[in-house]
């Protein structure tokens, strides 16, 4: 079996800058609060009631802004379909809260495994970050196709032994679907081979091989 695990911004999506401003304009108007104290609340690893509700304030508003301050890049919902198509094991890891990373993913039409820096503990491109897409699909790095526009993460990816897409900008995201092809196709074949030997094999039976007496 194979996975391909996909980069976020930059990748699948572009987003304006600035909504996260806004947002934090939006908690300031509704909670009477400065940016310093919006921070303190999001970056606080004990928060008090206060602070956990202006956090969730904030990350209310940047979910509703990121819906409409991002755009899909070319091939992005294909590509998406296609994964989900080929019922190959798919994860997107993005930098950013929680809530605005999966809202993104909800609004390119992705129901697999969603893993944002907030909840991971990490970004990309570092180490603990790729470490947390092997555990997520519960396959080996070599296993693992990782598609990016960014350089620097396909570089951290393969220093760490994941296979690697690259798509340039001026590209379709669905050209990544091409270098998949092959892989995809031996390991169907190779699964299908490990069934077939498991159904003919029990304990104690002797395959006897067609023709022998």
């Amino acid at each position: 079996m194979i996975g391909a695990a996909i980069s976020l911004e930059g990748t699948l999506v572009r987003t304006a800058p600035g909504f996260e401003a806004e947002a934090r304009e939006a908690v300031r108007a509704t909670m009477s609060v400065d940016d310093a104290t919006i921070l303190a609340a999001l970056a606080a690893d004990e928060p008090s009631l206060e602070e956990r509700n202006c956090a969730a304030a904030f990350r209310q508003q940047a979910a509703r802004l990121i819906r409409a301050r991002m755009s899909a890049e070319a091939g992005a919902r294909d590509l998406l379909a296609a994964l989900a198509d080929l019922a190959l094991p798919v994860a997107v890891i993005g930098n950013g809260y929680s809530t605005t990373v999966h809202a993104a993913c909800e609004e390119l039409g992705f129901r697999g495994v969603v893993l944002p820096s907030e909840d991971v503990g990490a970004r990309l491109p570092s180490p603990s970050a790729f470490a947390a897409i092997t555990s997520a699909l519960r396959l080996p790095a070599d296993r693992i196709w990782f598609i990016s526009k960014d350089r620097a993460e396909l570089d951290a990816a393969r220093s760490l032994g994941f296979e690697t897409i690259f798509v340039a900008h001026d590209q379709s995201l669905t050209e990544a679907l091409e270098p998949l092809r092959e892989p995809y196709t031996q390991s169907l074949l190779a699964l299908r081979y490990m069934m077939r030997t498991a159904l003919e094999w029990r304990p104690g039976h002797v395959i006897v091989p067609q023709g022998a007496e």
